[in-house]
């Protein structure tokens, strides 16, 4: 970096460093509390137990409470959970828009030639290629809903060991594409309908899914720095887990269904349509 004159990079290091003392100065004092180490339990390994406590938090049920409707369970301990999330969904929103807007800038450095985006029959030659890659039908779905629920859960993952920073990355990454691209096409004069169309029409379902495992995600990985008041490392990072596994089960997952099946059967007839004048 320094042999290249760079100095903006050693800067952003030194910020990034900077930044990561205080959480883990933040981390420090919040967790090694003495008066709150004496008097609670220190945290035990116990694998069954663990995956019992688990199971519980995530079916979120109410040991000799009343019995609650399922519409009132969901409200409760799935929309209660988004709730829970603000500031993780604020987070992972504003990242989101401003990876675009990046995609944006770079497109205005490192331009495309015009010529590369002019075929004849670029129309067939996408339907072809989609025919090719086996993107059509129920296999097809069945694809684009395994890609996407598998990046979801490496960034998921990884956020474990990255305070949630990774899978915010992981997520900036396909928007960032996405700025980059149709900025670039717009600019060699193709008419702005026919990318957003390639786009928009499943993102409506993609995008709120991809969200709310990010906030999750972000939520799990940074439970660690901050637990909840009386509660240890290993019970705050337990309720995160069975909250994004409740989100996932009850929210995401039926979300990132619906978006592999219009991104499949529906995004491709609406760019056909828009590409062909309507």
């Amino acid at each position: 970096i320094m042999f290249w004159a760079n100095y903006t990079v050693l800067w952003l290091i030194m910020l990034g460093l900077l930044v990561l003392d205080v959480v883990l100065v933040r981390m420090g004092v919040r967790i090694f509390n003495r008066e709150e180490l004496l008097g609670r339990e220190i945290d035990e390994f116990n694998l069954i137990a663990g995956l019992r406590k688990w199971v519980i938090l995530t079916l979120a049920r109410r040991a000799g409470g009343p019995r609650r409707s399922v519409w009132r369970w969901y409200r409760e301990e799935v929309l209660g959970a988004v709730g829970r999330m603000k500031g993780a969904l604020l987070v992972v929103i504003i990242a989101v828009v401003a990876a675009y807007f990046l995609g944006q800038r770079y497109a205005h450095i490192y331009v495309i030639p015009a010529d590369f985006f002019y075929t004849e029959s670029w129309l067939e030659d996408f339907q072809e290629m989609m025919a090719q890659v086996g993107l059509v039908g129920t296999r097809g779905t069945l694809r684009v809903l395994f890609q996407n629920v598998r990046a979801l859960a490496i960034a998921s993952g990884l956020a474990v060991f990255s305070f949630g920073v990774i899978a915010v990355l992981i997520l900036m990454l396909p928007v960032a594409l996405v700025g980059f691209l149709v900025t670039q096409m717009v600019a060699a004069g193709i008419d702005p309908l026919t990318p957003w169309a390639a786009v928009i029409p499943h993102s409506l379902l993609e995008i709120p899914a991809v969200i709310l495992a990010g906030a999750a995600a972000l939520r799990l990985g940074a439970s660690v720095l901050a637990p909840p008041p009386g509660k240890t490392v290993g019970e705050g990072w337990m309720e995160a887990l069975a909250d994004a596994t409740r989100l996932w089960l009850t929210l995401i997952l039926p979300l990132l269904v619906l978006a592999a099946f219009v991104e499949i059967n529906v995004t491709p007839r609406v760019m056909t349509l828009v590409a062909g004048g309507l």
